[in-house]
């Protein structure tokens, strides 16, 4: 998903990348809580009739299943927020709040983008600038990235 804000003021265009996601938190812990009732369930029912080992086995099920929502959902959190202004580029990166931060002179950046390996590789955008490079956008979708290359050809020549 791509937020784009333009700020006539300052002259700067604002870029927020989040990826795709499919269902909230709440959503997840229903979920979670609809799998854990129905498997609870059966262990109790296998328990009341002598076969007691389903039970750990059922529990150790669903803490693997919490703890694959949990991982899905942090990495869903993901963003980056990509600000060009008149003199420089900035991307930051993290989970809720940026835990890595790049900034570029503009007129020494370049964005580039470059086929996958395979055919079903979506491509990748990259920024370079004095022989560093960054991917941006690496968790977005092939529609996405489309319309992440459309809206950055508006605003820097790639």
């Amino acid at each position: 998903m791509i937020e784009s804000t333009r700020n006539e003021e300052t002259q700067s265009t604002i870029l927020v990348l989040r990826p795709n996601n499919s269902l909230t938190w709440r959503l997840n812990l229903v979920l979670l809580l609809l799998v854990a009732a129905v498997s609870i369930s059966i262990a109790i029912s296998f328990l009341i009739a002598g076969a007691w080992v389903i039970l750990p086995f059922s529990l150790v099920e669903l803490v693997l299943l919490a703890l694959c929502i949990h991982y899905v959902a942090k990495q869903c959190a993901r963003q980056e927020v990509i600000t060009i202004s008149e003199f420089e580029v900035l991307v930051e990166m993290g989970i809720r709040k940026p835990t890595k931060k790049a900034c570029y002179q503009r007129i020494w950046s370049k964005f580039f983008v470059r086929p996958g390996k395979s055919v079903q590789d979506p491509e990748k955008v990259v920024i370079r600038s004095h022989g560093d490079e960054l991917e941006i956008g690496e968790f977005l979708n092939k529609d996405d990235k489309a319309d992440l290359v459309r809206i950055l050809k508006k605003t820097v020549a790639i």
